[in-house]
């Protein structure tokens, strides 16, 4: 079941991830990226998020002119060239903050457009980041998918449940019948921003 955002409020949005998709049709040529937002609602003095994350396909190829799309959003992230898929996959625009206001859910597929996005606004930039709220929405992975997730090494993600485990317990990490850990990737993924 997808989260349901509301169309009337306006959302922070740090950009996490970058990743090439395939693509499934004759441009050879091009490139299909996935851009994954961690989202934060906006309150008062602070964000806080349940650890949604928020995705937006863009398409490049070469020769590419201008799609408003791909230069509204690179525009948003301050990227200098909107139209290189190296510039876009590059460890730089990770770790950047826009603002996103979503559509209304689609009836067929319930996915919800970027209907709005922009810099992060300078008023908010100096909110309090609630870093480890509630978790409503929890994807269990072993440590290899969250290594492989966060594009750190798997050694890594151990230290990081190491040092907060203690604090956090059954809610960073669950145990297999066998032992095996099972970490609670959106909470790991707040815990660990420093590293990216």
């Amino acid at each position: 079941m997808r989260f349901k955002f509301d169309p009337e409020s306006i959302y922070a949005g740090r950009l996490d991830r970058v990743s090439k998709r395939p693509v499934e049709n004759r441009l050879t040529d091009a490139v299909l990226l996935r851009l994954e937002f961690l989202i934060f609602r906006i309150n008062e003095n602070k964000l806080s998020t349940r650890g949604q994350i928020a995705c937006r396909d863009i398409m490049l190829w070469p020769g590419m002119s201008e799609d408003r799309g791909v230069l509204r959003m690179a525009e948003a992230l301050a990227l200098g060239e909107a139209y290189s898929a190296a510039t876009w996959l590059a460890t730089e625009p990770r770790g950047r903050w826009i603002t996103i206001r979503f559509g209304d859910p689609c009836p067929i597929d319930q996915r919800q457009p970027f209907v709005e996005v922009q810099s992060l606004a300078p008023e908010i930039e100096g909110l309090q980041v609630e870093k480890f709220p509630h978790q409503t929405d929890v994807r269990w992975a072993t440590v290899q998918v969250a290594a492989s997730e966060l594009d750190i090494s798997p050694s890594t993600v151990r230290r990081l449940i190491d040092s907060h485990e203690v604090e956090f317990g059954e809610s960073l990490v669950s145990r297999t019948s066998g032992g095996h850990r099972r970490i609670n990737l959106p909470l790991l993924r707040l815990l660990g921003q420093d590293f990216t």
